[in-house]
């Protein structure tokens, strides 16, 4: 069986891309993948980005442990990833990766993360994630690859983005750059929402903070600033 890994990375000092909002922050996880409109349970990205691969006994990283990298851990292990590697710089949220399911997580303050997942992994991921969108973590994502493997690029960037010659081996890795938009549609949502009804998924860790819709102006202000340690923030009536 080939492996098939993901790597997801977002450095938790990095101002946050238009799409990093209320959504999952990266991880890393080893899994093979599977064609299924259900690996993902935060808006359908992460399941449609990983479906070009069968994610079954893969090897995946994910990078940036916000909302949808979170999502990301639980789905890769969900789609039976053999090893989900999460990183960020935030120490709240690489405890909430762990709880998510990912079996490593990196700090990246700490520690040359391609070193270190290249050395977990024997070479590199088959996949990285990568839901932040920037240069730093769009190549680290990219250098962290083993030859063949998948960058699937979850994150919306705001600048200009370069691609290293060095990272991309020069063209020879055989790597692949996956971009997709996230499908829609009730099926794809009642899926999701089956797992949530049957227990094989428990979401309710991720949010933090709740406010009601009067407060909505101290909810954002709370978000953007990241403040507390919030993950996701639930507004009731």
């Amino acid at each position: 069986m080939r492996r098939a890994t993901a790597f997801h990375t977002a450095p938790s000092h990095e101002p946050h891309s238009s799409n990093a909002g209320f959504a999952p922050s990266p991880t890393f996880a080893r899994t093979v993948r599977r064609r299924s409109p259900v690996w993902g349970p935060d808006r359908g990205t992460a399941s449609r980005r990983c479906q070009h691969r069968d994610p079954r006994g893969a090897k995946e990283r994910l990078l940036a442990q916000g909302s949808i990298g979170l999502c990301s851990t639980i789905g890769a292990k969900l789609m039976g990833a053999s090893l989900v590697i999460g990183v960020d710089g935030d120490e709240t949220r690489l405890e909430m990766a762990r709880r998510m399911g990912a079996d490593v997580v990196i700090d990246y303050r700490n520690e040359d993360v391609v070193a270190r997942v290249k050395s977990l992994t024997g070479g590199g991921v088959d996949v990285a994630i990568e839901a932040l969108g920037t240069q730093q973590t769009f190549e680290t994502c990219l250098r962290s690859l083993r030859p063949g493997g998948t960058l699937s690029s979850l994150g919306v960037y705001s600048g200009k983005l370069q691609m290293p010659y060095d990272a991309f081996a020069a063209g020879l890795g055989d790597h692949r750059i996956v971009t997709t938009l996230c499908p829609g549609g009730k099926e794809r949502i009642r899926r999701l929402m089956e797992l949530v009804r049957t227990r094989r998924i428990d979401l309710t860790p991720l949010i933090t903070h709740r406010f009601t819709l009067d407060e909505i102006q101290d909810a954002y202000a709370v978000f953007g600033e990241r403040r507390q340690g919030v993950i996701k923030v639930a507004l009731r009536p």
